[in-house]
Parts: C-alpha cells; structure tokens; sequence
C-alpha cells in the first residue's frame, strides 16, 4: 500500500515535508517537498555505515583499482582544479584508494588525503601525502587552512550533509573551491529507464540520492557560490549484473569486493585511448541525465 506524505525533515535542506517515493532492500526512500533530495527514512546509524565500511577487505582494488581509465579520469580532474589554482593545499576527503592523491603534482600542490579507514595510508604510491585519519580532521585546527577540497563519492553516504558541508566551507580558505565528483544522479537515465538493479548503489551505504537541482541548493544554502555543475557518465554495471542472473539478495560487501578482485593486478600506464574514454566519460553532454553529478563551487572572499 502506497505510503503518504510525511512531516520529516530533508537532511539537506532541512525543509519539514517529503513523499514517499519507492522502497529499496526495505529502506523506505522519501522525496523532499523543497529540494527534491531523495532519501532514507528513518536514517541509519553512525555506527550501523561505519560497521559496513570498516568490514571490507581494504586494498588498491577495493575501489575498482588503480585502472588506466580510473586514473585518466582523476588526471582529468586535476586538470579541472588547475584551471582555478596552480597551487595551494589540496585535500582530498574520503581519499578512498588514494587514485586521486597519486594521480597528483605534488611540485604544484601540497596534498592531503582524509578517510575514516585507518589502513589508508598504506595504500598510497606517494610519500608527499600527508593523511589525516578518523576523526583527526578538526575544523577548528584546520580553519581557512585548504585551497581545495576534493571530494568523490561520498555526499551519497553522509548522515548529516548539511554539518559536512558547514565543516568542508570552515575547513576552505575563502575563495577556496570544493570539487564533488561521483555523486550517484537520481536523475539518471539508469533510473529514469528502469535499468538500475539497485545493488550497489542502495541503502545503508547509499542513503541520499542527489540531482543536480537539490545539490545546488545544499550547497548555496551553505554559503557557496556554484561555478559549474553538470552530470556525466552511463553505467553499464547494473546490466553486466542482470545478465550474471545475479539475485536481488546479493550482499554489497560481496559485490564490492568481488569487483576488486575482478579488477585487481599491476598498475598499468595510462594511454591515449585509456584518456579518450575517460574524457567522453567526464565531458560527453549527457542531457542532464548522466549517471553521476559534478560540481565545483567557490567559497565567498573575506570582506
């Protein structure tokens, strides 16, 4: 029976009022009246995600490896961030496998890498990193400190969105820049067409779903000035598992893990093709409707 209208509040927003939308794996999933967030309700705990990501096996391949094509698309976005800054602190939060950080000049720029896994820092290809694990990220001690925040899929997972980008606006220089990548789109033509199979990209480690329209309103409501946003790339994995036959009660630490390992094996070089594709991938027109969201937006200058 369908579910009606609920007073609760948009974690993104913070506006009282969202529909209910669909259900997925037996997360009731809510549509903000306001911004047009989607996202679970009740939300999970702090220690319910945190349990789920400290469970998995963590290694250079946990993230999809350091893939040629992988590391073409971070090479792409550094060149993004250079077209803003030549120099300065960047800080990449959520550093993951640390694919960004190694893809870095760091002659150019002093680099930072944050995650919440302590094993992060063993994975990096750099010694010039310098990594902040856990809670050690205190915005007080790092106020005004970082040129740019870079930032890949992980509003999708934040409990509190709205506090994690009061610290990324606290934790910037003014004028500094925040680049998101890999924000999972729910307006994608995945979505929009039926193909997502919902494996991967589902509760409790995906619980907000974004588009374009309601990250750029977090991110105004936040103090931030958009430079430019727009959606890229067409997922192809959700077909790749429909036609394994694989079941609806796959676990998501299986799938995350079987897919480093599938993808798991020496570093190889980056070639012409290898950045031709991640170059459709990041820049083809996509009509909106791309399967992930990208933003870079600016912190106001100091008056």
């Amino acid at each position: 029976m369908a579910k009606s209208r609920r007073e609760i509040p948009c974690p993104s927003c913070t506006y009282v009022g969202a529909r209910h939308g669909r259900v997925i794996h037996g997360y009731d999933i809510y549509i903000c009246e306001e911004c047009g967030l989607a996202f679970t309700y009740p939300r999970p705990s702090e220690e319910a995600v945190a349990e789920f990501y400290h469970s998995l096996a963590l290694g250079e391949d946990l993230y999809g490896g350091q893939s040629p094509t992988k590391r073409a698309f971070f090479e792409l976005c550094h060149r993004e961030i250079e077209r803003y800054l030549k120099s300065g602190k960047v800080l990449d939060f959520g550093c993951g496998d640390c694919c960004f950080l190694n893809e870095g000049d760091s002659s150019m720029f002093s680099l930072y890498g944050a995650d919440l896994h302590p094993g992060i820092e063993k994975i990096s290809h750099k010694n010039r990193i310098q990594f902040l694990i856990g809670n050690t990220l205190n915005a007080d001690i790092y106020e005004n400190y970082f040129d740019v925040i870079f930032t890949s899929a992980t509003y999708e997972h934040f409990i509190e969105p709205v506090s994690m980008t009061d610290k990324f606006i606290k934790l910037l220089k003014p004028g500094g820049i925040i680049f998101i990548v890999s924000v999972p789109s729910y307006n994608s033509f995945n979505i929009k067409l039926h193909v997502e199979d919902w494996l991967i990209n589902r509760p409790p480690a995906h619980i907000n779903f974004f588009t374009i329209r309601s990250l750029t309103k977090h991110l105004v409501n936040a103090g931030f000035i958009i430079e430019k946003s727009w959606t890229y790339g067409f997922n192809l994995e959700p077909v790749k598992r429909r036609l394994k036959g694989l079941s609806a009660e796959t676990s998501l630490k299986s799938l995350v893990e079987s897919g480093a390992t599938a993808k798991s094996g020496s570093v190889k070089p980056v070639g012409l093709l290898h950045k031709i594709a991640a170059t459709i991938y990041f820049h083809f027109p996509y009509l909106g409707m791309g399967d992930k969201l990208a933003f870079v937006a600016r912190k106001p200058e100091a008056r």
